[in-house]
């Protein structure tokens, strides 16, 4: 008996059990086969969302409804309504939701979908994204690469860029760099810290000097792109190609000298400097004025002066001597003329030019400034300029006490000009061409020798300094005693020949 009870009893429990699990099996039959394919839980989507619910479970639907919440609560909102095609259809689907219409971009929408037919079912989706802006794209000053300046060599461009729905996470950056013709020069993915910051390091010596645009172009998780012209900049690698130094204005205590700088690309934005620390540049652009005051009458000065461009190329001058005006008031006068002569152009040279030997044509009206060591070490400026030219001739005034010699080519002239018993500058004719005079000026010092004057000649002086006029006076008085002399001597003859003549004859 109690074997049969508890058979009755097993096989009672065993068919609730069998009924249970059917019941059970049924309903994960429908549940499965009735579904939201897209979107998809946590799913991200921007532009538009395509709708698709599979219904195998259910029969005869005629039609799914959705429905939708941006901000995580019950699909109460409309979204799409799909009939079917036929009673036959399983698989609903519309791909033209456009999300624009849904109230913004945000990480919570719900998405829920109604089937009517023999058996009504419901399915949803949770934690849409949506996400229809671009990222964010900022300039970063880290690096302070700035807009419209120039580079040279390297520079590190750096972006910060940010997306609010997505993130960046599986996005990217890139920077387009393009010169001004349009010609795209690099296109290079960006690196980043992970931190929002994106950044490329340019060789700038890869690019040929100019004005490039740079553009950023940005793309998030999505794909929704931001392409942003960030800043332009100039490329430059290359210096100053002349800097050159020309007198302005001298005075017998200062000097204005004009720099004219040339830089083809970046130019300039800055004052360029000088080796000489009582001398100031004013000015940034590509023509300056270095200005010096304080200084010695007839006395040269040397400048050297570096010029920097707006990029960090720096070219130099050459070292140039520029020389205040003379100490005598009025400058230099023809001997005996009283007249002060009139000089078109003054050209300096060097001490080492001087001391080697200088060669330049020479107009009429244009002189050369040297410097001449006097007695006691004393420097003394002095000149050599041309007065007048013919075909066949110069005239040469040698200055500060003027002296003029005439010279034909390959004739030359030593003066003593500081008095101190030697002769300090020799001048030599080379040739006539074209109107102008080639002459050799250099640096001597010989000893006068003795009843000799300050100046020694091969071709003819035809004006000197006082004393000279005074010795070739005094030389010019021996000669007319001794012409007086002799015309006594003939005139006695001739009286006593006379008287001789006149005796009576006996």
């Amino acid at each position: 008996m109690v074997y049969k009870k508890n058979s009755v009893i097993n096989k009672n429990e065993f068919l609730a059990v069998s009924l249970v699990l059917i019941a059970i099996s049924f309903m994960v039959f429908v549940f499965a086969a009735t579904a939201l394919d897209s979107p998809v839980v946590n799913g991200n989507y921007s532009d538009t969302l395509n709708i698709s619910v599979s219904t195998d479970a259910v029969n005869n639907v005629t039609n799914v409804t959705c429905y939708y919440n941006a901000s995580g609560g019950t699909a109460t909102l409309f979204l799409v309504e799909i009939l079917n095609d036929s009673a036959a259809d399983t698989s609903f689907e519309n791909a033209s939701v456009g999300t624009s219409s849904l109230g913004g971009d945000a990480t919570t929408y719900n998405i829920s979908c109604s089937l009517t037919g023999d058996t009504n079912a419901e399915t949803s989706t949770a934690n849409i994204t949506i996400d229809n802006t671009a990222p964010n794209v900022t300039f970063s000053g880290i690096t302070n690469t700035v807009d419209g300046a120039s580079y040279k060599s390297s520079i590190v461009i750096n972006v910060s860029v940010s997306d609010a729905t997505v993130g960046m996470t599986r996005g990217s950056v890139y920077f387009n760099i393009t010169n001004s013709t349009g010609d795209q020069h690099n296109f290079t993915k960006a690196s980043t810290s992970g931190r929002g910051y994106y950044n490329i390091t340019v060789d700038t010596t890869k690019f040929t000097d100019g004005v490039y645009n740079i553009t950023v172009y940005s793309n998030d998780s999505l794909g929704n792109e931001n392409n942003t012209e960030i800043i332009s900049v100039t490329f430059d690698d290359t210096a100053p190609s002349a800097v050159a130094l020309t007198s302005s204005i001298a005075t017998k205590t200062s000097l204005t000298i004009t720099i004219a700088v040339t830089d083809a690309t970046a130019g300039m934005n800055q004052s360029c400097t000088t080796d000489r620390s009582g001398a100031s540049i004013s000015g940034t652009t590509n023509a300056q004025t270095l200005t010096e005051t304080g200084l010695s009458c007839g006395t040269s000065y040397q400048y050297f002066v570096q010029c920097t461009d707006a990029a960090g190329n720096t070219g130099s001058s050459a070292q140039t001597s520029f020389s205040t005006s003379s100490c005598i008031t009025g400058g230099s006068s023809p001997s005996g003329s009283g007249v002060t002569a009139t000089w078109t152009n003054t050209y300096t040279i060097s001490d080492e030019q001087f001391e080697q030997g200088y060669r330049k044509e020479l107009g009429a009206n244009n002189r050369v400034r040297v410097r001449v060591t006097g007695s006691g070490g004393a420097i003394e400026t002095h000149h050599v300029g041309i007065k007048e030219i013919t075909d066949t001739t110069v005239t040469i005034e040698i200055a500060s006490d003027p002296v003029e010699v005439e010279l034909e080519i390959g004739e030359d002239a030593k003066v003593d000009v500081t008095e101190d018993g030697y002769y300090d500058i020799y001048v030599k004719l080379i040739d006539l061409v074209n109107n102008k005079a080639n002459l050799l000026i250099k640096e001597v010092y010989e000893e006068i020798p003795e009843g000799e004057g300050d100046i020694a000649t091969s071709g003819e002086i035809v004006g000197e300094d006082e004393d000279g006029i005074v010795q070739a006076f005094e030389k010019n008085l021996i000669w007319l005693w001794a012409l007086i002399g002799f015309l006594l001597i003939v005139g006695v003859v001739i009286w006593l020949k006379a008287k001789g003549k006149s005796k009576p004859k006996k």
